[in-house]
């Protein structure tokens, strides 16, 4: 018997070494790129892994959160269908409920946006910013006929967004509630992008028609890109209509300066201010033109005295 263990080890020992000298012989053979390509196929399924951790993290708060509320909701019935003459049930809990769904809340909205900060944010971002130059909207009809058959450049970079792997793989990992806060998001900093990229440039009558069908295109679009089914996203376009608003009822002349002055407002500006700014942009431009078209002028006014009751 005692002779026998030190063989044991020994041979234990000998097969290690054999392993260890093939794994070194087997990675001298890979060429430079092999390696390189097993590095960054080891990092992204890390990645990847990191991700669906993330995400199920996201998902799990988030249905303690809703639980929590609905356990809140029914102790409040219960207290006041059968038991309003004593304390709150509510102040007998260790920890309040509003606490705890404080924290949930807080764990999945900050797991989502670390998701899209890391992920999405930043290659959107640059995508939209690239993709800026190929605007155009000083169209002739030859132009946004030709627009209207091939397609534009910003509804075409929306398209290939949606179509992005990553959004994909955040679409089927997330549960449709947490995806769609997620998509809100994606859609608000996605119109102002587009906000941004159109402040730059100058507009006829004909663009102004061309970016009123584009933005009305991509709310479609974007409405029925959750799983779960159709989105209403007018909160998240309500900046680019009231673009679109300005363009449509000044003339080519004054509309560039019209929406510059309109992408100087932050979304956190009331509708009604921003409304009554532009009146007055507007009104100024008229009283300095001529007299022509007295019918024209009266439906710009009375179209924003609706808007602003």
């Amino acid at each position: 018997m005692p002779t026998t263990r030190p063989r044991s080890v020994r041979g234990i020992a000998c097969l290690r070494f054999i392993r260890l000298t093939h794994v070194v012989v087997s990675t001298d053979d890979l060429s430079f790129s092999d390696a390189l390509l097993q590095a960054v196929d080891a990092d992204l399924t890390h990645q990847l892994q990191v991700d669906a951790k993330m995400m199920m993290a996201v998902v799990s708060a988030y249905m303690s959160w809703d639980y929590v509320g609905k356990i809140h909701v029914r102790i409040t019935e219960t207290q006041a269908s059968h038991f309003a003459e004593l304390p709150s049930l509510l102040e007998c809990l260790p920890k309040p409920l509003s606490e705890l769904q404080l924290e949930f809340h807080q764990v999945f909205t900050s797991g989502l946006h670390a998701l899209y900060a890391r992920d999405l944010q930043p290659k959107m971002d640059m995508r939209f910013h690239q993709s800026v130059l190929q605007w155009q909207y000083e169209l002739s009809l030859q132009a946004y006929d030709y627009l209207e058959v091939h397609g534009s450049p910003l509804v075409a970079l929306v398209q290939s967004l949606l179509k992005d792997k990553t959004l994909r793989r955040f679409r089927r990992g997330l549960s449709p509630p947490t995806f769609e806060l997620m998509w809100r998001q994606v859609v608000r900093d996605m119109c102002d992008w587009i906000e941004r990229g159109v402040t730059q440039k100058t507009f006829n009558d004909v663009g102004a028609m061309q970016l009123e069908k584009e933005v009305r295109h991509l709310s479609v679009l974007c409405g029925h890109f959750p799983a779960a089914g159709d989105v209403s996203l007018r909160a998240e376009f309500t900046r680019l209509d009231q673009v679109n608003i300005c363009l449509g009822t000044t003339s080519s002349g004054v509309a560039a300066g019209v929406v510059a002055l309109a992408g100087g407002f932050r979304r956190d500006l009331a509708g009604a201010f921003f409304n009554g700014v532009v009146v007055s942009a507007i009104a100024g431009v008229e009283e300095e033109g001529t007299d022509e078209e007295p019918d024209a002028r009266d439906a710009t006014t009375s179209s924003f005295t609706a808007i602003d009751t």
